[in-house]
């Protein structure tokens, strides 16, 4: 079974491997929390940034700080649930 410390680090390189592939300066991994989305992973992020988005609808953009993100991919389980959402910054 992963540790959380390790399992952090491979989502930190998924959020790596997608700025990479798009070309953005940021890229954050985001789960729902309730009604909220927690920050889980990110690449380029300052980790001082609030972890959490109050009542965040997964709508195609959100602000944070000076940065635009606008969601890649919303996450989904096999039975249609919105997990949060793999999102990069332009």
């Amino acid at each position: 079974m992963l540790k959380e410390k390790e399992l952090v680090h491979r989502f930190d390189n998924l959020c790596k491997l997608v700025a990479f592939i798009c070309n953005a300066p940021q890229a954050m991994l985001f789960l729902i929390e309730g009604t909220q989305l927690g920050l889980i992973a990110s690449f380029g992020l300052d980790h001082d940034t609030n972890n959490f988005i109050p009542d965040l609808s997964l709508s195609s953009e959100l602000m944070i700080g000076d940065g635009i993100y606008r969601f890649v991919a919303p996450l989904f389980d096999e039975q249609g649930t919105r997990l949060g959402a793999l999102c990069v910054a332009f």
